[in-house]
């Protein structure tokens, strides 16, 4: 039965999307033994990527510049957990090393300025990191105890490090994730496996204290993700074994109540680094890697709504590699990194029109104004519909003016060679303005 489902898949995995809304580029092509790789933007949506070089035995760090990636190597560093970047341009680092030393590392510039060792001792699970208003970091972790594991909480007071234990599981801890909401209220997820059966738990703390709650029983893989949207209502993705060795990725938000449903109908060996993200509206974002025999799926999930959720592939039929992860901006821009099958580092940008939040272009008219290409590579044209002669304003997503344009015989080129890629707005000067969204994909 389950070996027609996945013919099932194999055929219908050819249709899902591969379209120019995406564009690709390597950050390391090296062929060094990677791993690991993870993607943060910073407060300007700029992305910033950490990964491991195992055959160097280093930590690199990659930023973005000018459409070009610019590696330099953390020295002091071999392995992380996680990592995330303060509003000063700072990184914060966890480190684990052999599950049972859990480092902590700030680094401004390439210069190591703390190390901290926040635990050591029996082995321990899913470290997961994240910062609060005061950019101090929070480290949630299991370890492992007699008959079960303690899901633990680590924070900084006046310079020294608090452990607040939060709740014994009789059971198998599985990897947390941490997040915190803009009053400092405390939100921790973790995956259990327990008495071969598992579950999902929510813990959170306000000024009191931790309230534990149990959102779904079944047989969870260990793998969760979890972000907060901006009302600070978590969502949450994460594993479920079905059946000889089956799993599907399920989704979760609260809204008052949890709701959890299935992403999607399709049947997968377990999956790893299920990653979530929220994009503008909200719209939510999941991306997973899993494999079979003779191919391997790089998938990223997303839905508007209450429609279905859309399916994609990050790389078309017959891509070879793994590991991958994920952020999205202000702007519903999404960034993946991941891993191919000749250890290069790749990174994918997906631009998602329809998730782009255009405050500054919410009370224009769509009517009179088109483009072609779009998306396009370095130059489209723009045509209007009633006039021969007009000034055009070109827009970055932020609103800001990038150039004027005025059309001969109703049209217009716009030459962006020496713009980024991203989504732009060309705007029609008027009170009864028309403007039309340009993709630009390089």
């Amino acid at each position: 039965m389950f070996r027609g489902i996945l013919c099932v898949f194999i055929f219908m995995s050819f249709e899902l999307s591969y379209s120019q809304e995406w564009s690709y580029s390597f950050i390391d092509t090296s062929g060094h033994q990677l791993a690991n790789p993870m993607i943060k933007f910073d407060a300007d949506s700029n992305p910033h990527v950490l990964f491991e070089d195992h055959t160097d035995n280093i930590l690199k760090y990659a930023t973005l510049s000018n459409n070009d990636w610019i590696i330099n190597n953390i020295d002091a560093l071999e392995y992380y957990s996680d990592f995330t970047i303060d509003s000063q341009g700072g990184l914060h680092i966890i480190s684990m090393s052999n599950s049972t030393i859990l480092r902590y590392f700030y680094i401004s510039g390439s210069m190591v300025s703390e190390d901290t060792i926040i635990y050591f001792g029996n082995t321990f699970t899913g470290p997961s990191m994240t910062l609060d208003s005061e950019d101090q970091p929070h480290i949630a972790l299991n370890y492992a105890a007699p008959g079960g594991d303690y899901l633990i909480h680590y924070y900084f007071r006046q310079g020294n490090l608090v452990a607040d234990s939060i709740e014994f599981i009789n059971g198998y801890g599985g990897h947390t994730d941490i997040e915190i909401t803009d009053s400092d209220s405390i939100i921790i997820s973790s995956a259990y496996d327990v008495n071969d059966t598992g579950k999902v738990v929510i813990c959170t703390k306000g000024i009191g204290n931790w309230n534990c709650d149990q959102i779904y029983s079944g047989r969870v893989s260990g793998d969760i993700s979890m972000i907060l949207d901006a009302n600070d209502r978590p969502h949450i993705a994460f594993n479920v074994d079905l059946l000889n060795n089956r799993a599907t990725v399920f989704y979760g938000y609260n809204d008052g109540q949890w709701h959890i449903s299935n992403v999607t109908d399709t049947l997968y060996n377990p999956a790893t680094k299920v990653r979530i993200g929220i994009g503008p509206s909200p719209v939510p974002h999941i991306a997973f890697y899993s494999y079979e025999i003779f191919r391997q799926f790089l998938i990223h999930v997303y839905r508007i709504g209450d429609q279905p959720w859309v399916i994609e592939n990050i790389e078309p039929p017959g891509f070879r590699g793994g590991s991958v992860d994920f952020d999205i901006d202000l702007y519903g821009i999404s960034d993946f990194v991941y891993l191919t099958s000749a250890h290069w580092l790749k990174f994918a940008r997906r631009i998602s029109v329809d998730a782009i939040r255009d405050d500054h272009f919410n009370d224009i008219e769509l009517s009179s104004i088109q483009a072609y290409p779009n998306p396009f590579n370095s130059a489209t044209t723009i045509m209007l519909t009633g006039a021969e002669q007009a000034e055009i304003g070109i827009y970055d997503i932020t609103g800001r003016l990038i150039t004027t344009l005025h059309t001969v015989g109703g049209q217009a080129l716009w030459d962006a060679s020496g713009c980024s890629s991203g989504l732009y707005f060309a705007r029609l000067a008027g009170e009864k303005a028309s403007s039309i969204k340009l993709v630009l994909v390089k």
